[in-house]
């Protein structure tokens, strides 16, 4: 899986005290992706920052340096931001950007960061700043229209090639999906509730985000969906009895673009109620 991006952005740090301090940062990120990681969370960090600003305006505010790290790097999810004092109304105001261009924000006083992070119990601190993590990413997923907008890519591989060709033998691409499938570990990620109410589709414009794939579903209730490969969504309902309608309903359609969508339920038993429930609407 693709590890999720960061960036720092700081303030009011010594010029030779930079290099450490971005030091330091780099190694508490690598320790929260450990803490991450034993906590079966799916925020992994990449291993070094995309963007390091350093705020030189007068105000404490950070204000520019939000928006020039939305413009030039939109990929970034995570932010740690360092400055003198963390003084409550600057860490508010802070929050507020970091809420406006949809940031996960963790904030430090310039001492935090050169002392190197050091707290009195460093297991429950960093499983705080975790579950800090998973707090800001479901209140993103409520935000966000049910979390049709919170997208965790894969690693794109040749399987997600060969489903982006132009063949439309379906039968092939069932077993490109049943083969990316084992190759996700789905099992070991998802709840057993989510797991067998889940199902991955494949067919549209590889180019389209959440918001569009969450279109095919729109007559049903969906709990999440996720970017599992390029053009491949695996896509989370209420429950599996809903799954199998959905994917009854969706099978055969064409959008007038001619969109040909091949969906393929998780588990067995929805997979065959979801040839009985298709035999059903043919036979209508």
């Amino acid at each position: 899986m693709t590890s999720m991006n960061w960036a720092v952005l700081y303030s009011d740090v010594p010029s030779n005290d930079k290099e450490l301090l971005i030091e330091n940062v780099t190694d508490f990120i690598g320790i929260l992706t450990e803490e991450a990681d034993d906590l079966d969370l799916l925020c992994s960090m990449a291993p070094e920052a995309v963007a390091v600003y350093e705020n030189t305006e007068k105000d404490s505010t950070f204000e520019k340096l939000y928006e020039r790290l939305n413009k030039e790097h939109p990929e970034v999810m995570y932010v740690v931001q360092v400055m003198k004092n963390k003084a409550k109304q600057d860490e508010i105001f802070a929050r507020m950007m970091a809420s406006k261009y949809g940031l996960i924000l963790q904030v430090f006083s310039v001492e935090e960061a050169l002392n190197g992070f050091k707290f009195d119990n460093p297991e429950a601190a960093f499983e705080q700043f975790c579950s800090h993590i998973e707090n800001r990413l479901t209140k993103m997923v409520e935000e966000e229209n049910n979390g049709l907008d919170l997208t965790v890519y894969f690693d794109v591989d040749p399987v997600d090639q060969q489903l982006a060709s132009k063949s439309k033998n379906e039968e092939k691409v069932l077993k490109l999906l049943q083969y990316k499938l084992e190759k996700l570990n789905l099992e070991n990620i998802l709840t057993p509730e989510a797991y067998e109410s889940s199902l991955l589709v494949t067919g549209y414009p590889s180019e389209w985000n959440s918001f569009r794939v969450a279109g095919i579903f729109s007559k049903f209730p969906v709990e999440d969906i996720v970017s599992v490969g390029r053009g491949i969504s695996l896509v989370t309902f209420e429950t599996k009895f809903i799954a199998a309608q959905a994917a009854a309903t969706i099978i055969g359609l064409k959008l007038e673009d001619k969109n040909k969508y091949v969906l393929l339920p998780l588990v067995e038993d929805v997979r065959c109620a979801t040839k009985k429930i298709t035999s059903i609407i043919n036979a209508c």
